[in-house]
């Protein structure tokens, strides 16, 4: 290394790896073995270091919805080091060392969304008070004193591995030639790809918590209180299935890493109470690959962020009969259409674009379906004669009933309803 930054880099780096691993012995080892590959970014390099390292926590990501409780500093320094390794070093980067989102982004080779979903998962504790705790943590940081003789031992380390090494593939390589001349073959070693960073929104929820990992499973943790949270796994090349404990209980939510799953506490229907805390698991049944359980928490449609319209929009979906649509009904507003029930009689909702179709039969409420991206979907509203008397819709078969439809929110002409 040279000029004259020289030392304030390597004792910020030191600063970073003292955050991070929290042992001034391990902090030093970390960034005198960064020193020998002579980067241009200590700073940067040790982070990616960390990143990469090993030892990665298998405690579960505690997640905070409806707000959280106020943590205190002891608690939150604690919670830190629950989170995956990309995200402790996107806080303590951003927070600790007063580098920029982009930057923080960049370094990583992750998107900005990564740290907002790390503060997230702290209970956003605002960035006064994480630059006030990584100052109080920070004051036991080891400094660049002592570095060169370290920085010498490691290399002459290294050295004496290289030519252990060197001798010891020689050694190999003549003692295959005196066994055999066959030629073998050896299994490769698979290699964890990452994965995609999560949307912080999706399906109606802000991103509060993701938990991931390379290894065979991840958890969430969080107390259910009067507010669904959607659960979103994501794996690579594998297959998993998705549990659930709640105290000394538990039990399989779903298998596979398609779609997503609610858990409503105000539901008697729901697997997981409210009250006590829950764990989440995403488990690897099998594969490599590598493994992610996001959640995301409901927010007013005013505050939801959608994503962009695209150049084209899809037809939305219809099956069966069109009853009617956005290009004659316009996209918001009030239509009636006439259905005869039956014993199988369904309403399709189709939809292309955001926004909220609600139902009625003869003026009773049914429901409605809410869209939050551009891409087709169909919501399916049971007509049948024994469905409408659950909901105090006296009809018999073959008697036509009204369905009044109410749409709003569409920013563009993506619904239409069918029958069948």
């Amino acid at each position: 290394m040279d000029g004259r930054d020289d030392a304030q880099q390597v004792g910020a780096a030191l600063r970073l790896a003292h955050l991070l691993a929290r042992d001034p012995d391990h902090a030093r080892h970390l960034v005198v073995e960064v020193l020998l590959t002579r980067p241009d970014d200590v700073v940067g390099a040790t982070a990616c270091a960390w990143v990469a390292g090993r030892g990665r926590t298998r405690a579960p990501v505690v997640v905070r919805v409806d707000g959280g409780a106020v943590v205190d500093a002891g608690d939150l320094w604690d919670r830190l080091a629950l989170l995956p390794r990309a995200q402790q070093a996107a806080l303590v980067l951003r927070h600790g060392l007063g580098r920029g989102p982009a930057e923080v982004a960049a370094l990583l080779v992750r998107n900005e969304g990564d740290l907002r979903v790390a503060e997230a998962a702290l209970g956003d504790p605002g960035p006064d008070t994480l630059a006030e705790l990584f100052g109080t943590h920070a004051e036991g940081a080891p400094d660049a004193a002592g570095l060169p003789a370290a920085l010498f031992g490691a290399r002459t380390s290294r050295r004496r591995r290289r030519i252990v090494a060197v001798t010891l593939a020689a050694a190999a390589v003549l003692a295959a030639v005196a066994v055999s001349a066959a030629p073998r073959v050896v299994a490769g070693r698979a290699v964890a790809v990452p994965l995609a960073s999560p949307p912080e929104y999706q399906n109606g929820g802000r991103l509060v918590g993701v938990a991931e990992s390379d290894g065979g499973s991840t958890s969430v943790t969080f107390t259910p209180t009067g507010t669904a949270v959607t659960l979103v796994p994501a794996c690579l090349d594998v297959t998993a299935i998705v549990s659930a404990a709640v105290g000394d209980s538990g039990g399989v939510l779903f298998g596979g890493c398609n779609g997503s799953y609610t858990i409503d506490p105000r539901s008697t229907a729901s697997t997981v109470p409210s009250g006590g805390p829950a764990t989440v698991t995403l488990t690897r049944t099998s594969g490599v690959g590598a493994v992610q359980l996001s959640v995301y928490q409901g927010v007013p449609r005013a505050d939801y962020v959608f994503p962009p319209r695209p150049d084209v929009l899809a037809d939305a979906p219809v099956q069966g009969a069109l009853l009617t649509s956005a290009a004659t009904a316009g996209a918001n507003g009030a239509t009636t259409a006439v259905v005869v029930a039956t014993a199988t009689s369904q309403l399709f909702l189709g939809t292309s674009a955001p926004g909220v179709v609600a139902v009625s039969v003869d003026g009773v409420a049914l429901g409605s379906s809410e869209t939050w991206d551009w891409g087709p979907s169909v919501h399916v509203v049971d007509l049948s004669v024994a469905d409408l008397a659950a909901h105090g819709v006296r009809v018999v078969a073959g008697q036509p009933v009204t369905v009044q439809l109410v749409t709003s929110g569409f920013t563009a002409p993506g619904w239409a309803v069918s029958t069948q």
